[in-house]
């Protein structure tokens, strides 16, 4: 086995104070008042959290160490050294929150990271259900039996999923396009992408119009 650390770092950034012994606070830009939907301010910062384990090699515990000329924008932070095992390689994670979820959040994030491969797992899953669901592949649908359009539906699904997006305390939503549109939802849009997605992602679906409501 060989000794080894750890180290994260931003620069250039708004990352400017430390708030505990492993969450580095940032500030955030308020909202354009002219923003084409999101007219307020939805949230005004959050944190960066380092995880204090590794993954790969059994319960090896992380203590981290910040720069002492943190500020000024930047930071960096190191990790006590672990032992990685020959021909073995060792993952540790960084979660980030905004204010609104960085209590509840950060904690999800890191626990799901502790146990990556399940929730890996869990991943392929979905994607495979919403495969399913659009194919018609499953019990009693009719399934699409143009190759064309197979690739055209799993194009479709991959658009729309790619472009989902989170807002801190809004519902999901979809954008028209992950470059260009990184305003806002439309109406046209987000009607007619809860119609497609309401076979493979109905939750999704419910959330994309109920966003139309809350925003």
């Amino acid at each position: 086995p060989v000794s080894a650390m750890f180290k994260v770092g931003a620069a250039a950034t708004n990352v400017t104070v430390a708030k505990a012994q492993r969450t580095v606070g940032f500030g955030l830009p308020r909202a354009s008042p002219d923003s084409p939907c999101f007219a307020t301010e939805a949230f005004d910062g959050g944190s960066l959290r380092l995880a204090d384990f590794v993954v790969g090699s059994g319960s090896q515990p992380l203590v981290w160490t910040f720069d002492s000329q943190f500020g000024a924008g930047s930071f960096a932070a190191t990790s006590s050294a672990v032992s990685v095992p020959a021909g073995k390689e060792l993952v540790t994670f960084v979660s980030i929150a905004s204010a609104q979820e960085e209590d509840v959040s950060q904690r999800h994030l890191l626990k799901n990271a502790s146990r990556a491969s399940s929730v890996f797992a869990g991943a392929v899953r979905r994607w495979n259900g919403y495969l399913s669901e659009i194919l018609g592949d499953n019990a009693g649908s009719q399934p699409l039996a143009s190759v064309d359009m197979r690739w055209a539906a799993v194009k479709s699904v991959q658009t729309l999923i790619y472009n989902w997006r989170i807002v801190p305390g809004l519902p999901d939503g979809v954008l028209p396009s992950y470059t260009g549109y990184e305003g806002g939802m439309w109406s046209w849009d987000t009607y007619k992408q809860a119609v497609g997605m309401a076979s493979f992602a109905p939750d999704l679906a419910r959330q994309q119009l109920r966003l139309l409501v809350a925003a």
